[in-house]
């Protein structure tokens, strides 16, 4: 005992839970990429393009170097990356915890002390003090004991959070979140420091001689900006908290005036995506080469259109998140959030004041912004439970023996396991790399395929033909991303043939668009019948030299006058009403999910949104050849095809379907009525 009590420091426990999480995400890791976005910023991070806004320059640019050491294909080191991200995000969280826990137990002594010891140490102690991230020097209670429990109730909170299913669902794939999650703790571990140096030297030394602690502080917080705009969201707390510390008055302006060079020094890695732009890569969303395009991009004026349109979508996002939270936090531990709210309370009001704040401005914005993964907004918010969470272990040591704490801190990570394992396991998640090299393999050659399949085949279209050199002879078109000039001048810069015949169409089109892009005056009507005639243009200029197909695109007018003939994974164009052969193939499709029986049962990934409509697009385009060819009287490959569907049919219970978010649930009744009605027809 006495040597296992030598062993807990607040590095030790940092460590070891860091390691304890890297395991566990490694094990649910994607091994590929998987929906979404997903491909596109392997793409980016791969090839060093510019990625949809806003950009995540320090992501990109970590992602690039780590694909240039680790040796492995690129999507795998860079999901490697993610999951190393969260596991960092981890030992920040525990050398947070243990700070503020240690701050906490006593106050007055704290200042008091500190106040000392500026007469006793140099200018060198106090940037010492200001670095160190041991916070042995400010352990206040003076007993090893104590700050011994604390470093372990640090660990056990810090895993506790890192098994709840948003906190460690982010280290499935390569995204922005898990750098995100990485800024979070850090961020808040050095803002409060600061604040507190702040209050002992705001007395004793010139405000222009601002602390290394400030300067640091600041500088990480804007590498955090350059990562995701989320990180404005601490905003209102920050504030709140300096203000109410260090008061409303000049010293304190001026504090910040003389701390915003080293901010902007921290926003600097904004500036490589002009210089990327510049390159011209494949990729290159925003064509950010101009001011213009620049803040367009930094501020995502492109998804503006997706925030507070309409209160009943704020609603159901919210109670979506609440109806998940027990789960975030083991069940019981939403006893010890509020347990967390008692001892913040009691111990220090503007700290509670400054976590409610994060919480409620996470709730606010993630309710709001309307788009189908918005889950991921929401780590902000479990953040802000997390410090609620570490005080009522606190509160409750303080009540009860330590042992007891701890073991009721390992059951509650133990249940976020068991809760949250399946809902968040990728590791045989090959579904949109399956599929995204099914249609690019069942293509003509030199064909033109318009999908606006974003989330299941655009994105990792771009991973294949940019990355892996796969299927460059064909020309991916998002039709949805059409409606912006950058994208028109990336496609005609990328493929200089596709639009030659047709530049007044062209220009007719991005007049009209530019206007909309300008916030001038503009007519809806003008612009949709410019886009549309810019896709007829497109279609009609290419359709005797190249196939030309379509898949997932809305229906809006275009391509008049073409017959759309189911075509393996996509509609082709054609002009007349003659049969057109196509070669049975049994798509490769590696299932998600085992059949399995007992413990490994519940263990399985679940079905989702995603998943399930995977399986239907599929079922759709292999149904639609079914019909084509029984309408031509091609009875022979029938049965073959009825074969192919039992392969992605799935039986979904309604009653499956209850526990999951009310958004979820919206989004699945229609693809669980569709697979019940292709039931009852096959029997037939």
């Amino acid at each position: 005992m006495i040597k296992f009590n030598n062993f807990i420091t607040i590095k030790s426990a940092a460590i070891i839970s860091s390691i304890i999480a890297a395991v566990v995400y490694y094990i649910t890791m994607n091994p590929t990429y998987g929906f979404i976005d997903h491909g596109e910023l392997a793409t980016v991070a791969s090839t060093l393009g510019v990625a949809h806004p806003t950009g995540y320059p320090t992501l990109i640019l970590l992602g690039f170097l780590f694909t240039k050491i680790i040796p492995f294909e690129n999507v795998f080191s860079l999901n490697l990356l993610s999951v190393l991200l969260c596991s960092l995000s981890v030992f920040n969280l525990t050398f947070l915890f243990d700070y503020i826990l240690k701050r906490s137990v006593n106050p007055s002594k704290f200042k008091l002390q500190k106040k000392k010891n500026l007469h006793k140490n140099s200018n060198r102690n106090k940037i010492d003090l200001a670095l160190s991230l041991d916070t042995k020097s400010i352990d206040v209670s003076n007993q090893e004991s104590t700050s011994k429990s604390i470093s372990l109730i640090s660990a056990f909170s810090a895993l506790c959070v890192a098994t709840s299913s948003l906190w460690w669902g982010q280290s499935n794939g390569f995204e922005a979140y898990p750098l995100h999650l990485f800024f979070m703790p850090l961020i808040t571990l050095l803002f409060i420091k600061f604040v507190d140096l702040e209050l002992l030297n705001s007395d004793q030394i010139s405000i222009k001689k601002t602390t290394i602690q400030g300067n640091i502080f600041v500088l990480i917080l804007g590498l955090s900006f350059t990562n995701h705009m989320m990180t404005i969201l601490f905003a209102p707390a920050f504030i709140f908290y300096y203000f109410i510390n260090l008061k409303i008055n000049k010293k304190s302006f001026l504090r910040l005036i003389y701390l915003t060079p080293s901010f902007i020094i921290g926003l600097l890695p904004y500036l490589i995506l002009p210089i990327i732009a510049f390159t011209r890569p494949r990729l290159n969303w925003g064509n950010v080469v101009s001011l213009k395009n620049f803040f367009s991009h930094f501020f995502a004026n492109q998804y503006r259109v997706w925030m507070f349109q309409n209160s009943e979508s704020f609603k159901s996002q919210s109670l979506d998140f609440f109806k998940l939270l027990p789960t975030e936090f083991g069940i019981i531990g939403m006893i010890v959030i509020i347990v967390g709210v008692k001892y913040w309370f009691t111990k220090n009001k503007p700290f509670l004041l400054f976590c409610l704040l994060i919480l409620l401005s996470n709730l606010i914005y993630s309710g709001g912004y309307d788009i189908p993964d918005i889950m991921n907004y929401y780590v902000g918010s479990i953040f802000s439970l997390s410090i609620l969470f570490v005080g009522g272990l606190k509160y409750l040591i303080e009540k009860f023996n330590v042992a007891i704490i701890t073991s009721i801190a390992l059951v509650i990570i133990l249940l976020n396991v068991f809760c949250n394992f399946s809902s968040v396991n990728e590791s045989n998640n090959f579904l949109v790399k399956d599929y995204t090299n099914n249609v690019l393999d069942n293509l003509p050659k030199n064909s033109i395929l318009f999908s606006s399949q974003w989330d299941f085949f655009v994105s990792g279209s771009m991973y294949e033909q940019i990355v892996n050199k796969k299927r460059e002879d064909v020309i991916i078109i998002d039709p949805e991303l059409m409606r912006r000039s950058w994208y028109i001048n990336q496609l005609d810069y990328n493929n200089p043939s596709l639009m030659i015949g047709i530049e007044s169409i062209k220009s007719k089109f991005l007049e009209q668009v530019k206007l909309f892009e300008s916030d001038m005056p503009y007519n809806p009507t003008e612009i949709q019948s410019a886009y549309v005639g810019l896709i007829d243009g497109i279609i009609k200029n290419n359709y005797d030299k190249k196939s030309i197909l379509f898949s997932g695109a809305k229906d809006e007018g275009f391509a008049k006058g073409y017959n759309r003939v189911p075509y393996h994974l996509a509609l082709l164009l054609t002009k007349d009403e003659n049969y057109v052969p196509q070669n049975y193939v049994n798509y490769s499709f590696r299932k998600m999910i085992k059949e399995t029986t007992g413990i490994d049962s519940y263990f399985q990934p679940k079905q989702n949104y995603y998943t399930l409509k995977l399986n239907e697009i599929y079922c759709r385009y292999i149904t639609a050849r079914m019909n084509y060819e029984t309408n031509f009287n091609k009875q022979e490959l029938i049965p073959k095809y009825k074969q192919l569907l039992e392969k992605f049919m799935i039986n979904i219970d309604l009653n499956d379907l209850k526990n999951d978010s009310y958004k979820s649930q919206k989004l699945m009744t229609p693809i669980q009525e569709y697979f019940l009605d292709l039931e009852n027809k096959l029997k037939r």
